[in-house]
């Protein structure tokens, strides 16, 4: 394990990160949460060796029994011998607070939404229903933005941490934009 970053948490940040990523791979859909098709699907096509069969594996993370397992179920799991403040350190690490939303400087009106809708899909190359990290680059570059505004300009877009901009979350980022 790597060494501590913060004073009064006993784990290191690099490790938290790394345990997120695995989580990421196992949560194929990106709900911020593992079923236990995502956990048969992940052990499967990445050949992950688990020490029990993945439906035992998941009931023993499912902390609230719920069916799914969570980031924070995966930390308790992971961690089992971190406070409660220690795990919400480290939750944080991983998945950082968002500032809460700002209030729009306008409300699109029926036709600025179908306006938005076209630019949605005109930049939606890969035609997923999302805008991914490139397409947003890709958008962005074209009007003058460089690499370190793009990823600003993501990850306050991105207000779910989903990695990915919805349409409402695109909608967001037009408004609070200066293209109107």
């Amino acid at each position: 394990m790597g060494k501590p970053i913060v004073s009064g948490v006993k784990y290191s940040k690099k490790d938290v990160l790394a345990l997120f990523a695995t989580f990421n791979k196992f949560d194929r859909n990106k709900d911020g949460s593992i079923s236990v098709k995502e956990m048969y699907d992940a052990v499967k096509l990445d050949d992950y060796r688990l020490p029990m069969n993945h439906l035992e594996f998941l009931r023993l993370m499912d902390a609230n029994k719920d069916g799914t397992i969570t980031f924070d179920e995966f930390l308790l799991t992971c961690y089992p011998n971190a406070t409660p403040q220690e795990r919400n350190i480290m939750y944080s690490w991983a998945i950082p607070e968002k500032p809460a939303k700002e209030p729009s400087m306008w409300t699109p009106k029926a036709e600025e939404l179908e306006e938005i809708k076209s630019m949605f899909m005109l930049y939606d190359t890969n035609k997923n229903g999302v805008l991914e990290w490139q397409e947003v680059a890709t958008m962005a570059k074209n009007t003058g933005y460089d690499e370190d505004e793009i990823d600003a300009l993501f990850n306050k877009a991105d207000l779910n941490n989903d990695k990915v901009i919805g349409f409402d979350e695109f909608v967001e980022m037009v408004k609070h934009s200066y293209i109107k």
